[in-house]
């Protein structure tokens, strides 16, 4: 009789321990694009005549990896917050954003992720490293790396770091992905000008 008892109340009190966490996801959303038209005598630019970019997969350090939004603190120490979340691999859904915005807004070339390529030959390739992407104690939002342009022979055509911050208005990790989010819409900006450097 003492047995079911003392289960009950040791399931009763394990059940009071536990809270359950509520967590939050975000994703990186394509904002809408005005797509430049090249006006020229034989009208736009065909699929078939563009030049194919191929961005090879992003090298990230290991705190961009996890799936928590981070927050850098003093003395260089990275958080990793608990309830916040990325909705994907940072890697995949950056990849995938600059993509889609690089082709979306030009009509001379088209760029893939290698991630999610069906054919990986390519006229041109651009390599990027990124370094920091996350909100400070600084009120700032930051994104810094580097980047690389090479053609077909794997010749270095564009080699230049980048980094960007802007100024955080509100409290939270909502507006830090918009911030973070528009950050990546200035390297995006960065890259046509690169790809305009090499020869495109």
């Amino acid at each position: 009789m003492r047995l079911p008892l003392i289960a009950l109340v040791c399931l009763l009190l394990g059940a009071c321990g536990t809270t359950e966490v509520r967590k939050f996801y975000y994703v990186l959303e394509q904002p809408a694009v005005k797509t430049s038209v090249e006006k020229s005598g034989r009208g736009a630019t065909s699929n078939k005549s563009r030049k194919r970019i191929v961005l090879e997969p992003l090298l990230l350090p290991d705190h961009l990896r996890l799936p928590n939004l981070l927050f850098k603190q003093q003395q260089n120490m990275i958080h990793p917050a608990r309830q916040h979340l990325w909705g994907d691999a940072l890697d995949r859904s950056i990849s995938r954003f600059l993509a889609l915005q690089l082709t979306s807004r030009n009509r001379r070339y088209q760029v893939e992720s290698l991630l999610e390529a069906q054919n990986p030959t390519s006229d041109y390739r651009i390599k990027l490293r990124i370094d920091q992407f996350y909100p400070t104690y600084q009120n700032v939002a930051v994104l810094s790396g580097h980047l690389w342009i090479s053609d077909r022979k794997k010749r270095v055509l564009v080699n230049r770091p980048f980094s960007k911050q802007l100024l955080l208005e509100e409290d939270g990790y909502p507006h830090a992905v918009q911030q973070l989010q528009q950050l990546l819409l200035q390297l995006t900006d960065d890259l046509d000008a690169a790809l305009i450097e090499a020869g495109l």
